[in-house]
């Protein structure tokens, strides 16, 4: 099968010759400026960016890349705490050091791809399994990690990273090196399979639906346990959960058997069976619930916090059932007011009633929000909305900071009356737009204040609707819940005890649980 790979041109007359002498790049890779790691970074691509546009032998080019490929790994992973868990929109630092991760990636999966296309070419290869097997994984490691990075700054991936990676996939497969033990750089061992199935799993748990610690948590879990899913040649399939089919000959991820039934080509579709995944995925969750984990490499040092729980029940919903959309959509032209946060949500409750009570003349002033500063929200344009939430777009002169997780209150323009809502997924595009999906958790709330202790947080009280079967709650800064708990309730003046009942939701930026009077 002839690969048809996405690689730059390459130049028959070079201004610059490329080094391919191994001390030569050693020495150039140990002289790269400490002080600055971007710096260092555009160094070490202008180098390997001249390495992959002009013909080097096959062999040459492999040795250079195996030296050049530790520091870009160092480097990337320096630079990643730059951007990993920044606010939407990114801070232009940011931006700039995840495009230089992104080109580092780029350029070793191309001088990878080159290797292999031009050892493809040769017509004698007589033990060359082993090269061409470590080849194929690292070109397929660099595209993965790649993919990381537009994850992890919420961008879609550019078009062909798919097409290659299904391709690589299935000419390992093919020339029967897919399970090829191949070294990495923890002194441990990878396969062609495993390195795709990281891949896999990353793009099905929906990244964009991911605050940035889960994704890196996620990320962790699946270096862990990637290894419990399979990989299958189409067959008959009597229960569709778990699921997933690919498609090898296309630039698509993977998709829901469930969504493909009854349609498949033996020859480039397979499919990714998460069963065992999900079941150790069940297992985990049940021994945290149950308090009796003990550290080990199953799961990562944090996992004791509660966060991790409800990562992991997302999780297993991602990797054995198909979503689906409860409502639909309907494309809206016209623009919403948010305000992001608990405190910012408070306050504009808080004035939402004390306007209304002026009108009366009957507001108290000790209930009047104690902020020094008055709070503005943001007009946001609509794209479409359901039932359920409103998909935002953020116009290029808001500065507010979000992460999915985080917390708005929404009214459409002209509307008397605030909603509140929760980000669940956040996306960037290449003209620096920001799109965001939110779900609706209360039509109202009222602005309270929540204590232990006599120390009190701004909160948000929602009421309970009958007919929805939905009973009174609180939606309160991270560290308020505990099982049981008991807390003190300041409404407008009025301090009453409460138990906590049931943990409803948590994210990175409240908690939301259920309560009773005492």
């Amino acid at each position: 099968m002839p690969l048809s790979l996405k690689v730059p041109a390459l130049s028959d007359k070079p201004l610059i010759l490329a080094e391919t002498r191994p001390h030569k790049i050693a020495d150039f890779i140990s002289r790269l400026p400490k002080e600055s790691l971007a710096s260092a970074a555009t160094i070490l691509f202008e180098e390997m960016e001249i390495l992959n546009r002009q013909k080097v032998p096959c062999d040459d080019r492999l040795r250079a890349l195996e030296i050049y490929r530790p520091a870009v790994i160092n480097l990337s992973r320096q630079l990643a705490h730059q951007y990993d868990n920044a606010p939407l929109p990114l801070p232009e630092e940011a931006k700039s050091h995840a495009s230089l991760v992104e080109s580092l990636w780029l350029e070793l999966s191309y001088g990878y791809k080159l290797a292999l296309l031009d050892k493809q070419k040769k017509i004698f290869n007589i033990g060359g399994e082993k090269s061409t097997a470590l080849m194929l994984q690292r070109a397929m490691e660099a595209m993965r990690k790649l993919a990381m990075v537009y994850h992890q700054t919420y961008f879609p991936l550019p078009a062909t990273v798919w097409a290659d990676l299904n391709q690589l996939y299935l000419y390992a497969a093919q020339q029967s090196l897919h399970e090829v033990d191949v070294p990495t750089d923890e002194d441990q061992n990878s396969t062609i399979s495993l390195t795709y199935k990281q891949a896999l799993l990353m793009a099905l748990a929906d990244p964009q639906r991911l605050a940035p610690i889960d994704i890196r948590r996620t990320a962790d879990y699946i270096q862990r346990h990637a290894h419990h899913a399979h990989l299958l040649g189409l067959g008959l399939i009597d229960n569709p959960t778990g699921v997933f089919m690919l498609r090898l000959n296309t630039d698509n991820p993977p998709a829901p058997y469930a969504k493909n039934k009854g349609e498949g080509d033996t020859k480039h579709d397979i499919f990714l069976i998460s069963v065992d995944l999900a079941r150790l995925l069940h297992k985990h969750i049940q021994q945290l619930r149950l308090s009796n984990y003990e550290q080990s490499n199953d799961l990562s040092a944090d996992a004791h916090e509660p966060r991790y729980l409800d990562l992991l029940t997302y999780l297993i919903k991602q990797w054995s059932e198909s979503p689906k959309r409860i409502f639909d959509r309907t494309r809206k032209n016209n623009s919403v007011e948010i305000a992001i946060g608990i405190h910012a949500a408070n306050y504009f409750f808080h004035d939402e009633r004390s306007r209304l009570a002026s009108e009366h003349k009957d507001t108290p002033d000790e209930h009047r929000h104690d902020s020094a500063e008055p709070l503005t929200a943001s007009k946001w344009i609509v794209l479409n909305l359901s039932a359920g939430g409103i998909a935002l777009r953020k116009p290029p002169n808001i500065r507010e900071n979000l992460h999915v997780g985080s917390l708005v209150c929404m009214r459409e323009s002209n509307a008397k009356h605030w909603s509140v809502g929760v980000v669940r997924w956040a996306a960037n595009n290449e003209e620096q737009q920001i799109d965001i999906g939110t779900q609706l958790i209360a039509p109202t709330a009222k602005a309270i204040r929540l204590g232990k202790s006599g120390e009190f947080e701004k909160a948000l009280l929602l009421p309970g609707i009958s007919v929805l079967k939905q009973s009174i709650s609180i939606i309160a800064p991270n560290g308020m819940y505990s099982p049981a708990g008991q807390l003190e309730l300041d409404e407008s003046g009025k301090v009453s005890r409460i138990i906590i009942t049931k943990l409803i939701e948590r994210t990175n930026s409240f908690e939301h649980f259920n309560f009773s009077y005492l």
